[in-house]
């Protein structure tokens, strides 16, 4: 933390050493062998879908769409999951002999230690037993989880921007369109909708902007056509 504390502003230091700021971390890392395991999955599963009919490609994007949904829903179960460590410096917990031998008179000491945090003893393990030890390179690994975090944290909110300023420009690029389409291309569009089953409307707009046809939205699609390219 101290590398961080050099980089970072003096008010996200406590921030970045908050066990959030950790599990974060943890998250990010664990998202790479995660990641990797779902696109298996995936590659395997389709593989073994031919590309035959109407019915096996949608169930081809139905797994496709189950593994980008499983990847958000493992982040969120190992964020919960994952164990943090106590931070350096944390009080040590009391012994029970210890607190039972306390007045029961209420003491500057005693209030005192009333409102500092109470942790809870694991049974130690017998004299003789090894003891758990920890890697040294996840202690190494785990003083740089804070910054994995903050430079994730920084990706999703430039991602986050970027695909705001998209959505702006399609709309934009939409509203500026004309509804001066050919109708026989609309026809067109309608009956291969039909065909494949959309029940929402399509709607062919022209553009001078594309010069490419280009779909927008989702709920209410609406196809860009090139207005050089718009049939007579």
């Amino acid at each position: 933390m101290h590398f961080a504390a050099a980089i970072v502003p003096s008010g996200m230091t406590e921030l970045l050493a908050s066990p959030a700021a950790a599990r974060l971390g943890w998250v990010c890392i664990h998202s790479l062998w995660q990641a990797a395991a779902v696109a298996a999955a995936l590659a395997v599963a389709l593989r073994l879908i031919p590309r035959q009919s109407a019915g096996t490609l949608a169930a081809r994007y139905r797994l496709a769409a189950t593994a980008l949904a499983a990847l958000p829903v493992a982040a969120v179960v190992t964020f919960f999951l994952v164990p943090v460590a106590r931070p350096a410096g944390a009080p040590l917990p009391a012994r029970a002999d210890t607190a039972a031998s306390t007045p029961a008179t209420p003491t500057a000491a005693s209030t005192a230690a009333a409102t500092t945090p109470r942790f809870v003893l694991l049974p130690a393990a017998p004299l003789g037993a090894p003891q758990p030890t920890r890697p040294d390179h996840l202690d190494r690994l785990a003083a740089w989880l804070p910054l994995v975090a903050l430079a994730w944290t920084v990706g999703a909110a430039l991602a986050a921007i970027r695909m705001a300023c998209g959505v702006w420009i399609t709309r934009r690029l939409v509203a500026r369109a004309t509804s001066d389409s050919s109708r026989q291309l609309q026809h067109r569009v309608d009956h291969w909708r039909r065909i494949m089953r959309i029940e929402a409307a399509v709607r062919i707009l022209a553009s001078a902007a594309v010069e490419t046809p280009v779909v927008v939205g989702w709920l209410k699609p609406v196809i860009l056509w090139p207005a050089a390219a718009t049939p007579s």
